[in-house]
């Protein structure tokens, strides 16, 4: 009995060994996700502003920190108008760009305009 215990234990502990000898990382996933990401330590803001005239919609897009305004950045922006559909925009921001304004049309009359969500690449 107790050499069926030493013998249960013994194999254990191989096929334990075993998978933890036989487990390794693929390198190259890891290595291409840390080379192909952009590290900028800057944050980005995107907002409206005001409206002016019947329609127009003023956009401010600010972009701070330590490394604010390195490289150019495509920052894609949806705009809700009078709390019903949203339409989907884009803006380039050239390098050394730390804040731009753009304007934008929504349906006429706009009485409110609210950015709903954001996203940048580099």
């Amino acid at each position: 009995m107790k050499t069926d215990f030493k013998i249960l234990l013994l194999l254990v502990l191989l096929t334990t060994s075993a998978f933890m000898l036989g487990f390794k990382p693929d390198l190259r996933t890891r290595l291409k996700t840390e080379t192909s990401k952009t590290l900028v330590d800057e944050s980005i803001t995107v907002y409206t502003s005001a409206i002016t005239g019947a329609n127009d919609v003023e956009v401010l897009f600010y972009r701070t920190g330590p490394e604010a305004g390195q490289g150019e950045i495509t920052i894609t922006y949806s705009v809700r108008f009078n709390e019903g559909n949203s339409q989907t925009y884009t803006k380039v921001m050239a390098s050394g760009e730390t804040e731009s304004t753009d304007h934008i049309q929504g349906p006429n009359p706009t009485a409110f305009a609210e950015v709903t969500g954001y996203s940048w690449t580099y």
